[in-house]
């Protein structure tokens, strides 16, 4: 595809830039790159570089707006989009004097809070999931749910979960049992075994595995290797998972949609949880106990401590008590602390 010029249509511009340079991302960031290149393109397709100005941008983003087919953030999210696009078409190849996307004005952000399960709904989710004997076994896929309630792993990172990836320690040490070690994962679109790097740099990670989750997931890899011999070798696709599908491939995102909406249901929901939900429970049981935010960005895999900060730690009435009591304690002390006696300090007024 040949270089555009300040003569070419928007819609060729992007048909460039996405061949050339959203070709290169990984598959989920590059889909989410294509889907806001498709928002924007039959706006703009037919207007010229040279011709782009902020109110044709500030016309698609007014209408998404009142439509109100997606939320503020997803609104900003599929702009920055284009602002990408647009700032290398401004800055790295001069077919714009300037980039207009900067002049747009875009909705409020909506404040993101955290869609968990509340303690008694995780803990009832858990037990359903881990039936009948607290081990697993009643559902075929509640070992893996159970397993992203317990350490806040992303679907992909848990379809993609090498056995060798997983440690389990036979003498627990304290309160650690294991440790899963991200360095791979299988996005949720990808049906057959193709690994890739896991979400961002920071998902590289390693994360603690409890005492209990680790004595659940060594008696998992003891039925995996009964249900491989029922299956037999011939047919058992053998990459190494461990969690499978029943026979050996992938899982796919409608089979744990079903077994989250079974496993729900039968412990008496109110309503059937998302893997993001489970996701958000982990991490938000964790902030709710009070480690450090930089600890639990880590463990999670988020790049930027202020997605950390934003979703999990509210200023509730509770925290804002104990900020206050800190003050209080550090105030008095500096009171009882205050010079007596022969202090030539000024006198106040009156």
């Amino acid at each position: 595809m040949n270089a555009p010029s300040p003569d070419s249509t928007v819609a060729a511009y992007l048909d460039w830039w996405a061949s050339t340079h959203v070709a290169r991302l990984r598959t989920n960031t590059r889909e989410n790159y294509l889907k806001g290149v498709e928002l924007y393109r039959p706006e703009l397709g037919s207007v010229l570089m040279r011709d782009l100005g902020p109110q044709h941008l500030q016309r698609i983003v007014d209408a998404q707006v009142e439509e109100a087919h997606y939320c503020p953030n997803t609104i900003r999210l599929f702009f920055g989009v284009i602002r990408s696009a647009l700032r290398r078409a401004a800055v790295e190849h001069r077919l714009l004097e300037y980039n207009p996307a900067p002049m747009v004005r875009l909705p409020s952000r909506n404040p993101v809070r955290s869609k968990a399960f509340g303690r008694d709904d995780a803990v009832a989710f858990i037990n359903e999931a881990l039936a009948p004997d607290g081990t697993g076994g009643r559902h075929y896929h509640g070992v893996m749910l159970t397993t992203a309630i317990k350490t806040g792993m992303r679907f992909g990172e848990l379809r993609g979960l090498r056995i060798d990836n997983l440690e389990l320690r036979d003498a627990p040490t304290g309160s650690l049992g294991g440790i899963v070690r991200i360095c791979e994962q299988i996005a949720s679109n990808v049906s057959r075994a193709e690994w890739s790097e896991p979400k961002t740099v920071a998902s590289h990670r390693e994360i603690p595995v409890s005492p209990d989750l680790a004595g659940i997931l060594r008696r998992h890899l003891e039925r995996l290797a009964i249900q491989r011999r029922r299956v037999g070798t011939r047919k058992w696709q053998d990459n190494q998972l461990v969690f499978p599908a029943l026979r050996g491939g992938l899982v796919m995102s409608k089979d744990l949609a079903w077994a989250r909406r079974t496993i729900a249901l039968s412990a008496g929901l109110s309503r059937i949880p998302t893997m993001h939900c489970l996701r958000h429970t982990y991490a938000t049981q964790l902030a709710n106990g009070r480690i450090r935010p930089e600890a639990l960005q880590e463990v999670v895999g988020h790049a930027d401590i202020r997605t950390t900060m934003n979703v999990y730690y509210d200023a509730t009435e509770e925290t804002l008590e104990e900020v206050a009591a800190a003050v209080a304690d550090w105030s008095r002390e500096g009171l009882d602390n205050r010079p007596r006696a022969g202090y030539n300090g000024l006198r106040p007024n009156g």
